[in-house]
């Protein structure tokens, strides 16, 4: 009766982070050992918590939570569940964050956005690029008035992101 899904290893392939709605109807982020031992629940709150990813030392993990009145924002925690931090302020339940990765060194997290994190920016609802680094703050990496951007991933190396729009459909 219940859901788990999004598993992401950590790097070293030791264990697994995921969201399950196994204790309620909301979805909550979990961590496990590879072999399926030690599931351990790490949020707790109102609100759907979704798209979990460690960071590349498994120390972190950033994930989308629901929990400010049903915006989705970019969260990022310590691996044990504890210092819960809310990195994006998307006010409105229109504007919505999605798919976090952390890139080579865990210093940055590459997500997507309809809300506009950069002041005098271009606000037309449109899935932006984000990238927001640690100390730094925001840069929107995409803005296109033609359609969506979605799911990126940052190589290993951190130099480039990829990711996939709809922008050449419409």
């Amino acid at each position: 009766s219940a859901i788990d899904a999004e598993p992401r290893f950590d790097s070293g392939g030791n264990r697994i982070v995921f969201r399950s709605n196994r204790l309620s109807s909301r979805n909550e982020i979990y961590t496990m050992s590879a072999n399926g031992s030690g599931v351990t629940r790490l949020t707790n709150v109102a609100g759907n918590n979704i798209s979990p990813a460690f960071s590349p030392d498994g120390s972190r993990i950033t994930f989308i939570s629901s929990r400010d009145g049903g915006q989705r924002n970019v969260w990022i925690m310590n691996s044990d569940g504890t210092n819960q931090v809310k990195l994006t302020t998307n006010q409105g339940f229109s504007h919505t964050a999605n798919n976090p990765v952390f890139n080579h060194d865990g210093t940055r997290i590459a997500f997507i956005s309809d809300h506009d994190f950069i002041p005098g920016g271009n606000v037309d609802g449109n899935e932006e690029l984000f990238l927001w680094t640690e100390g730094a703050g925001f840069t929107q990496l995409t803005d296109t008035t033609e359609g969506d951007d979605w799911d990126s991933s940052i190589t290993t190396n951190g130099t480039r992101i990829a990711f996939a729009s709809v922008r050449d459909l419409i």
